[in-house]
């Protein structure tokens, strides 16, 4: 169920924030989606705006890294437990292992087509907003 799905988009790449959202929602356009454009950006918009339900983060951004944004959400008392699936270009096994050490929960290679994005819009829909109880 995705009523009241709220989803935060981390990256400063605009093609990647377009290709990603747009495949967010063909998959289903009721899901609210924000936007920042990096580590620091998210951090202002959780301080300031509504709390999403999942973090989808770039790993490679100015002022502050997808790495940095994913330990101060862990820090965090109240966004500890928020969902944070990386997104990234990187396929260096150093990339992944620091994402879940850190603790995010997946970790998704960017595709290099637009059908890729949307079987990535098509699987956060399903798995992340149908299938899987969130923290409140």
């Amino acid at each position: 169920m995705t009523v009241n799905a709220c989803l935060l988009i981390v990256d400063d790449d605009s093609f990647d924030t377009r290709f990603i959202s747009n495949a967010i929602r063909k998959a289903d356009d009721s899901i609210q989606l924000e936007f920042a454009r990096d580590g620091a950006d998210a951090i202002k918009r959780l301080e300031d705006g509504p709390r999403p339900k999942i973090i989808l983060t770039d790993l490679n951004m100015p002022r502050m890294n997808g790495h940095e944004l994913i330990r101060r959400l862990r820090d965090h008392k109240d966004w500890k437990k928020i969902p944070t699936i990386v997104l990234s270009t990187s396929t260096d096994q150093k990339d992944v292992d620091l994402s879940y050490e850190f603790h995010a929960n997946a970790y998704l290679s960017k595709p290099d087509n637009l059908s890729g994005y949307d079987e990535i819009g098509a699987f956060i829909k399903s798995f992340w907003l149908e299938h899987v109880r969130l923290p409140s």
